[in-house]
This record gives C-alpha cells, sequence and structure tokens, in this order.
C-alpha cells in the first residue's frame, strides 16, 4: 500500500499535536506541565506545579484542588521575609484574561499535605481544580524527578525546633545512632 506525502505528512503533524496536546482543556482553560515531587523520607508532604492557560477574555481565579491522594490539598506560596523564605496558604490563583499562570517551585504551587503512602518517581495522583468560572477539571499529576533546588538560607534557622527533626531525632535515640 502506498501513502501520499500529504498522508504522512497529515499523520506525522497529528501525532506531534498529541504528543503536546494538553492535559485537560476545558471552558477556554489549559492546563500543561503537570508534575509532583516524590515525598522523600519521612515527609508526609509533597507539591504539584502545572501552568494554566487562559484562552478566554474573562480573568478567572483558581479558587482550590481536591485529591484524595491526602489528607488535605491547599494553594501555596512562597515569600521572602527577612531574608527566609516562608511558605504560606492563599485563598485563590488569579489567572488572567487571555493569560497564563505558572505554578512553580519557590512561587505558587499546590501542597499536597499528609500524603496517605510515599509518592516515587513514576506514580500519578489526580488533583480536581475549582474555578471562580471555568468548569472544574481533574488532571492527572504525574510523580517526577525534582530537578534543581530553590535557593534557601538554612542559617538562621533551628532545625532542631522543627518538628520533623525532632521526630528525626527521637527515632535516632531509639535506634541508638548519634544525633547530628
Amino acid at each position: 500500500m502506498k501513502y501520499s506525502t500529504p498522508f504522512i505528512t497529515s499523520v506525522a503533524v497529528a501525532a506531534a499535536l498529541t504528543i503536546m496536546a494538553p492535559v485537560a482543556l476545558a471552558d477556554g482553560m489549559k492546563i500543561e506541565n503537570p508534575r509532583a515531587r516524590p515525598s522523600l523520607g519521612v515527609a508526609k508532604n509533597t507539591a504539584a506545579f502545572f501552568t494554566i492557560h487562559n484562552g478566554t477574555a474573562q480573568a478567572d481565579k483558581l479558587l482550590s484542588a481536591e485529591g484524595t491522594v491526602s489528607r488535605k490539598v491547599e494553594l501555596h506560596t512562597h515569600l521572602k521575609e527577612n531574608g527566609i523564605f516562608k511558605m504560606r496558604q492563599v485563598r485563590s490563583i488569579d489567572v488572567p484574561a487571555n493569560g497564563m499562570v505558572a505554578l512553580q517551585p519557590g512561587g505558587l504551587h499546590v501542597m499536597v499535605i499528609g500524603v496517605h503512602s510515599p509518592l516515587k518517581v513514576g506514580d500519578t495522583f489526580e488533583l480536581k481544580l475549582n474555578f471562580a468560572h471555568a468548569k472544574p477539571m481533574t488532571i492527572t499529576v504525574p510523580v517526577k524527578k525534582q530537578t534543581g533546588h530553590m535557593k534557601m538560607d538554612h542559617s538562621k534557622m533551628d532545625h532542631k525546633k522543627m518538628d520533623g527533626m525532632k521526630k528525626m531525632d527521637g527515632m535516632k535515640k531509639k535506634m541508638k545512632m548519634p544525633s547530628n
């Protein structure tokens, strides 16, 4: 069977568009490049990132995210106060008309709190995104290897006062391991 050049070109273009297709598209909203970090060690939290494109003439807001992978899901941002980065919950994330917003490390993100079981590279989970105007959308979020780290000044932090570090020290004592 012979195929014409235009047919082969059409198939190639269709395949390329399928590969580059957004994860979710509804009411003019498009979600691209969803990903989450693995939950490491004793950490019960992770963060999800993606880009929201608003193809409408009306500004919108991401009001919340929901999922069954964890105890709680919240919208967050990072702030730098007195030279120290802090994470804070936000009520919503603005998505400008005919614009986009990137949820990324060191900025806006979806915080996945209290994961029910460790998330490893290759795992996926679903998040339902709720908007002020667009219909809710459910996206599949793949867990990917973390690339790059947000630079934080740890020199003024007392890690021994942090809950996770207290638990680690307690575990070390039970296991008769030296503390840092």
